[in-house]
């Protein structure tokens, strides 16, 4: 039976008129009890993310206020990135809610408010949906995307707030501007504001997940708990990009089944050292994937950023400094110096071919 937030269709919210459900593509996820529409206003199109509680409530109180806090916790990360400008975090322009007064026949009408936030809509959909339409992406275009995660990271990390999310997914292409921006904060964590995800080890997606959770092993640092996933997911992506796999999925490759997870049932510490040498080795099998003029390079910051230590994961220069910080915006330029040698060498070679 459908629910108040899938019968959006038509209605006017707060000026905003819900034209239509926000189409799907393979592999495409969402959240557990929202539901997105396209929406448009004065010409101007954007999407709508709604929420109501009919789901939750079935599961009883506890899950009610879990799920409200959970949506109030998103929507306060998204109005202070706004309210901070932070440039690559998708912006939100509208929240409220919103009472469904007519029902089809049948739809229990108890519970019938919808809770909404309206963000700014990525004309390009995420990095997989341009993959997947436009076919072969350039070297230079996926340096070029990391630059932009990382500039993404650092901003949310200098205002406290940790992703922990960052997956293909979460990486918005705003075509007409020529830039990428991180949807959904709600897997977050931040220091001024609590979540019901925070008593969460890993709260993001367990299929690019650093290894040390799965050992359950829970790293005392803040910033290598929470930061430190962020640093991880970061090289993860250079991984997907470059050989369509996960850093995750390229360790266990190259781990002897007695020290994998689902074997081992010792210390992190000790089957840290065939951890570090199963990275080592799936740096080695990503390095030919890497573009020849900066693939020496390309291949220690990955070795670096998803380093099964998450004591020593980061940059060394920033993590040898006072307050272990993890120094993601050392690799800001560094990718953007190779996204220019990339996209220049890119250029000669097509004008060599006419």
């Amino acid at each position: 039976m459908s629910t108040p937030s899938e019968l959006l269709t038509g209605h006017v919210i707060n000026g905003w008129f819900v034209q239509e459900p926000l189409q799907t593509f393979q592999g495409q996820t969402g959240g557990v009890f929202s539901k997105g529409y396209i929406v448009t206003k004065d010409g101007k199109k954007a999407f709508l993310k709604a929420m109501d509680l009919h789901a939750a409530i079935k599961q009883g109180l506890k899950r009610v206020e879990e799920t409200t806090r959970q949506f109030n916790f998103e929507r306060e990360l998204h109005s202070l990135c706004r309210d901070k400008r932070l440039s690559h975090i998708v912006t939100l322009i509208d929240d409220g809610e919103y009472h469904v007064g007519q029902l089809p026949s049948g739809v229990d009408a108890s519970f019938n408010t919808v809770y909404y936030m309206i963000f700014e809509l990525a004309d390009g959909g995420d990095i997989r949906r341009e993959i997947a339409f436009d076919g072969h992406k350039t070297d230079s275009w996926k340096s070029f995307v990391l630059h932009q995660i990382a500039v993404a990271l650092t901003q949310l990390h200098k205002n406290d707030i940790a992703h922990q999310d960052l997956k293909p997914s979460n990486v918005l292409s705003f075509k007409q501007i020529k830039k990428y921006k991180l949807s959904d904060l709600g897997r977050s964590n931040s220091k001024n504001h609590s979540a019901p995800t925070d008593i969460d080890t890993f709260p993001g997606d367990w299929n690019y997940a650093p290894p040390e959770y799965f050992y359950k092993h829970i790293p005392r640092d803040h910033h290598d708990r929470r930061y430190g996933s962020d640093a991880y997911l970061l090289g993860s992506m250079i991984a997907f990009l470059f050989c369509g796999y996960g850093a995750i999925g390229l360790t266990i490759m190259h781990l002897p089944q007695q020290y994998r997870h689902d074997t081992w049932g010792g210390k992190y510490e000790d089957v840290l050292p065939f951890l570090v040498d199963a990275h080592t080795k799936a740096t080695s099998t990503l390095s030919p994937n890497l573009p020849d003029i900066c693939r020496d390079e390309m291949a220690t910051m990955y070795f670096q950023l998803c380093h099964p230590d998450p004591q020593v994961r980061g940059h060394p220069t920033t993590r040898s400094q006072h307050g272990k910080l993890l120094g993601l915006n050392r690799y800001i330029p560094r990718f953007d110096v190779i996204a220019t040698k990339l996209a220049i060498e890119e250029r000669v070679r097509s004008f060599k071919s006419v």
